[in-house]
């Protein structure tokens, strides 16, 4: 093969290599652009007010596109939950999140507890391939952040157990709120008075 064939073959190569590249940059930005505002997104939450809800409503799950189980992204592209205790008064946090590898048996959500978060304090709790999962707060003066879904067996010491396995150890059952990610990667609720 003379220069000119074997130069004409090299730009070739350059010219394909370079087209992998863009495609391989433009799939990575189509990845992560789930849009530039809802990378970081904050709930406020207010504590209940009156007794509790009444637990009419199971979980829904909805799984993040990029987050899929399977799927090469999957863990990548997952919502990382925080709270922020902005309430002025220590709280635990305990929660639900959707985890049939865990609990498929036992209703595909794990229940999880206990966070402590004292004043002006954020922990990320978990993270989750599902657009919406589930909380229950109570600070040190009795304040409560419940809600509709449910019930969820609470235990006074940490636990880490399934949506359908209660126990006579636990100290009852309460009503979760709903998070709703939307997708963002980050994602915090903050409880405030």
């Amino acid at each position: 093969m003379n220069a000119f064939g074997q130069m004409f073959r090299v730009g070739r190569q350059v010219t394909m290599l370079a087209a992998a590249v863009a495609c391989a940059c433009a799939l990575l930005a189509a990845l992560v652009a789930t849009d530039a505002n809802a990378a970081t997104t904050t709930a406020t939450a207010r504590p209940s007010e009156g007794g509790a809800a009444a637990h009419l409503k199971m979980p829904v799950g909805s799984p993040l596109k990029a987050g899929k189980r399977g799927s090469a992204a999957a863990g990548l592209f997952d919502s990382r939950v925080s709270f922020r205790n902005s309430y002025g008064q220590t709280v635990w946090v305990a929660i639900m999140k959707y985890n049939p590898d865990a609990c498929g048996a036992y209703g595909n959500w794990e229940t999880k507890g206990w966070w402590r978060l004292a004043p002006g304090e954020v922990k990320q709790a978990f993270t989750t391939g599902n657009r919406y999962s589930y909380y229950y707060a109570e600070a040190a003066d009795g304040a409560q952040w419940n809600g509709q879904y449910g019930p969820v067996y609470v235990y006074n010491s940490a636990f880490d157990s399934c949506l359908n396995i209660g126990s006579t150890a636990a100290r009852g059952t309460v009503g979760m709120r709903q998070i709703d990610t939307g997708g963002a990667l980050f994602h915090t609720v903050n409880l405030i008075p």
